[in-house]
């Protein structure tokens, strides 16, 4: 479980803030449209100019790579232990064995949003509401993520997760690369 501080002004070790909001948070709520047919295009383009240690990948597994998590959501780092990390306790895990990012790249979408063992870098409390029919329900509709959290720095936290490249100096800056360019 995080600290209070990532979350709650006021508490030993947040950033400093006027009275007025001790004891409270800063709220960000984004609607985030998303267009899922050309980020299926760009998967398929990535997928044809890269290849990885068994040779070409698919467009899913570029996804993968790109977000650190299985479509199912599992990540694809191994869990802290082993015998606990099964179901929810799936997301008890942190990078110490895959320092070079081999498994989860480094400048995968959930090493910038939650650096775990490289950084004690700001945490927010978030979640994210889906909104609009399935894409393979409704290709035309609208879509996309209502973007919610908690945090007590907004600029150290909420932008992280929608910023190109790592978000902290503490992330490895040279990771090996488990992709080349053909």
């Amino acid at each position: 479980m995080a600290p209070a501080e990532n979350f709650v002004f006021g508490q030993p070790g947040s950033p400093p803030a006027p009275a007025w909001l001790r004891d409270g948070s800063a709220h960000v709520l984004r609607r985030l449209e998303q267009d899922v047919q050309a980020w299926r295009d760009q998967l398929a383009i990535l997928a044809a100019k890269v290849t990885g240690p068994g040779g070409p990948l698919t467009p899913d597994r570029v996804a993968e790579l790109m977000m650190g998590r299985a479509k199912d959501g599992i990540p694809l780092a191994a869990p802290a232990d082993p015998i606990r990390g099964l179901g929810a306790d799936a997301n008890d895990f942190d990078f110490a064995n895959d320092p070079a990012g081999t498994v989860t790249p480094c400048a995968a979408h959930i090493r910038k949003t939650h650096p775990r063992s490289f950084s004690p870098s700001p945490r927010m409390m978030r979640r994210g509401i889906p909104f609009g029919a399935p894409f393979d329900t409704d290709p035309t509709g609208k879509r996309g993520l209502v973007f919610n959290c908690f945090v007590t720095s907004i600029e150290n936290s909420s932008s992280s997760s929608s910023s190109p490249g790592p978000t902290t100096p503490a992330s490895p800056p040279e990771a090996a690369q488990p992709v080349q360019t053909r």
